[in-house]
């Protein structure tokens, strides 16, 4: 433990919000600002305490720390002990040692990508963290996870209402399309991934349903392998 900056120095965390749904801070691969999301297992989502240069370096890319932008979004750059990436933990707060401001979820609004912020220690729960270390944090596996509706690793079928009844079926080209029930079929089983947050094929389980990307706002569904992050 660094006793001056409350992190134990090279051992990877969570950061979590200590609001209702505990989200965690993540930073978004494609873009340089930090959001709020649900757990997920990413790398995205994991830091270590970098003793050297005192900086919240991320375990996906590791020459890179996070720091707070002109804007007052926090965010992330090269690593480089510079003033604005420097962070303590303390009392429940991540504070700059910088300005003193605390990270912050904007609009105090707990809900999934909300961007986070530096600003003015105003005691609210949106400003409060809790660091917990990878090698600690607990997944559950199993029972119902209530925030999607949905039981883990427990394979249900995904039937229409529609007169027929058919079940949403995963091919071989990726396609989704409704068949009807075969017994044992497991191309109709699926099952939610409770560390992922996805709902996978139960025939091949490298395969999440989700949607195609439509200009017109529509999209087909498709199980497919993915090739980028779920967000």
């Amino acid at each position: 433990m660094s006793p001056k900056w409350g992190f134990i120095v090279e051992r990877p965390f969570y950061i979590v919000s200590e609001m209702k749904s505990n989200r965690v801070l993540t930073q978004l691969t494609h873009d340089k600002f930090s959001i709020i999301k649900t757990p997920n297992g990413n790398d995205n989502q994991k830091f270590y305490f970098d003793q050297k240069t005192r900086t919240i370096r991320m375990v996906w890319k590791k020459s890179h720390a996070l720091e707070f932008k002109n804007n007052y979004w926090v965010g992330y750059g090269s690593g480089l002990a510079i003033p604005k990436q420097q962070f303590k933990y303390e009392k429940g707060y991540i504070i700059s040692v910088n300005i003193n401001k605390v990270f912050t979820i904007e609009a105090n609004k707990d809900i999934e990508a909300q961007r986070v912020i530096v600003a003015n220690k105003n005691g609210g729960v949106n400003q409060r963290w809790k660091i917990v270390y990878v090698d600690q944090f607990k997944e559950q596996t199993k029972g119902l996870i209530d925030e999607f509706g949905l039981f883990a690793n427990r394979p249900f079928y995904i039937r229409s209402r529609l007169p027929n009844k058919r079940l949403a079926e995963c091919q071989g080209n990726y396609d989704v399309r409704q068949r009807r029930w075969r017994n044992n079929e497991t191309a109709q089983q699926w099952y939610f991934d409770p560390t992922m947050k996805v709902i996978r094929s139960k025939k091949w389980n490298n395969r999440v349903l989700e949607t195609t990307n439509k200009s017109t706002g529509l999209g087909n569904m498709r199980c497919y392998t993915p090739s980028a992050r779920w967000w």
